[in-house]
């Protein structure tokens, strides 16, 4: 739903998307396709899956497709190694947890948690993830997100991405900016 959602809202700027085709090659406003089609005064958006970084995806331990390292529910790769965030593959209700920030700065936590609880001679504690959603921001403040597992379209989701970032920004002066910002939304 989310993604077709987006498509038609990017659409309505304009916008020809071209969902699946591969690209050969870039070259001066132009793109060559796979197709051998040539678009001409193109301007190039590319978006890709999120991955982990090489030197994770290079290390000898069980991973994932995408490279993300097998934890347990402490967060461990082994005995004294822990992975957190977007490399860390933890499964919750039978499914992987999506790379999210709220998972990362939670999971960084827990896991610092844990190592000095190793070096207190103290047993690890468990990961306990907690989902409030996530939102898909767009510029028109037609957004689309889950937000406390409802399914929200509009301003609402746009607002809620607003006082997201109003909540973990740092400094007095882009907080303030970003609440006019949403007031002029609203």
């Amino acid at each position: 739903r989310f993604q077709r959602y987006v498509t038609e809202n990017v659409k309505r700027f304009g916008v020809e998307l071209r969902l699946e085709d591969t690209v050969d090659e870039i070259d001066d406003g132009s793109v060559r396709l796979a197709s051998g089609e040539q678009i001409d005064n193109a301007a190039v958006i590319w978006t890709a899956g999120v991955r982990t970084p090489d030197f994770v995806r290079d290390l000898d331990v069980p991973k994932s497709k995408q490279g993300r390292l097998e934890v347990d529910q402490c967060l461990r790769v082994d005995e004294r190694t822990f992975a957190a965030g977007d490399s860390a593959l933890f499964v919750h209700d039978g499914s992987p947890l999506r790379m999210s920030i709220q998972f990362a700065l939670s999971q960084g936590a827990r896991a610092a948690r844990n190592i000095l609880r190793i070096e207190r001679g103290r047993i690890p504690g468990p990961y306990r993830p907690h989902d409030p959603g996530y939102i898909v921001p767009m510029a028109n403040n037609r957004s689309c997100g889950r937000i406390l597992g409802v399914n929200c379209y509009g301003r609402t989701p746009t607002a809620a991405h607003y006082l997201m970032c109003i909540l973990r920004s740092r400094g007095l002066s882009r907080r303030l900016k970003m609440f006019a910002d949403l007031r002029r939304i609203l």
